[in-house]
């Protein structure tokens, strides 16, 4: 299979990389926002429902 030409090899590069620390660090920053005064037996609660209500539809 190494000379299928059809097969490529994608390298992450540095900037890459960087911007993935960048999107994790911003989509870490919206959680905590979006979860602030909210009790993790809240948090569990809600996750149970929006389960429920996924498997209604499925």
């Amino acid at each position: 299979m190494a000379s299928d030409a059809r097969m490529k090899r994608i390298v992450v590069s540095e900037k890459a990389l960087q911007y993935k620390d960048m999107v994790i660090a911003d989509i870490t920053a919206l959680e905590e926002e979006l979860t602030k005064d909210i009790s993790q037996n809240e948090l569990d609660i809600f996750f149970k429902v929006i389960e429920k209500m996924l498997d209604n539809i499925s």
